[in-house]
């Protein structure tokens, strides 16, 4: 349909075979059904205090554990609650994380809210893990300290933290 009349070698290739192997589309289309929405981890005690933890420093405003969709379109009930961990909205994450422009200035900026959800899956042992848009942090650690803005209160609560409760956070974070 995207030949005219007077492009005759279009409207031939249209009949001619795919550019592309089948097994290739094949293996999309399997890749695509299979993907489903992360389980999260199956230790119940380090997801039951690392929620409460998230929850109680703040990340939970923004990073919200339960987000309301329209089911149908994954094959469930209209009103279906799914678990992003992200309210995906734009908020002001303060000067720290601002871009540039070519003179250097920093540019106001807003950030959508990244779901926490399968953060994990991106880990591979020949792969470093980076964080925030334009991946500056390396750890969970450095990714919210880095936050200020509407997320400063939490940062702080988070810096306010003993290390065994970041180490908690951490791994729980790395397993949503």
């Amino acid at each position: 349909d995207d030949c005219t009349a007077q492009e005759v070698e279009c409207r031939q290739a249209a009949t001619a075979p795919a550019e592309f192997d089948r097994r290739l589309l094949n293996a999309l289309v399997e890749f695509e059904q299979r993907i489903a929405v992360p389980l999260g981890p199956r230790d119940e005690v380090i997801e039951q205090q690392g929620a409460e933890l998230f929850a109680r420093i703040g990340c939970a405003g923004c990073h919200s554990p339960t987000l309301p969709i329209d089911g149908r379109a994954i094959g469930s009930p209209a009103a279906t609650l799914i678990h992003p961990y992200s309210d995906l909205r734009l908020h002001d994450l303060g000067a720290p994380l601002a871009d540039r422009d070519v003179a250097g200035r920093p540019v106001v900026s807003r950030w959508r809210t990244a779901p926490l959800w399968a953060i994990g899956y991106r880990a591979r042992p020949t792969s470093t893990l980076t964080f925030l848009h334009d991946g500056r942090a390396r750890s969970v650690e450095e990714a919210i300290l880095w936050h200020d803005g509407e997320a400063h209160e939490a940062r702080v609560r988070y810096a306010g933290l003993s290390a065994p409760e970041r180490a908690l956070l951490d791994r729980w974070v790395l397993g949503r």
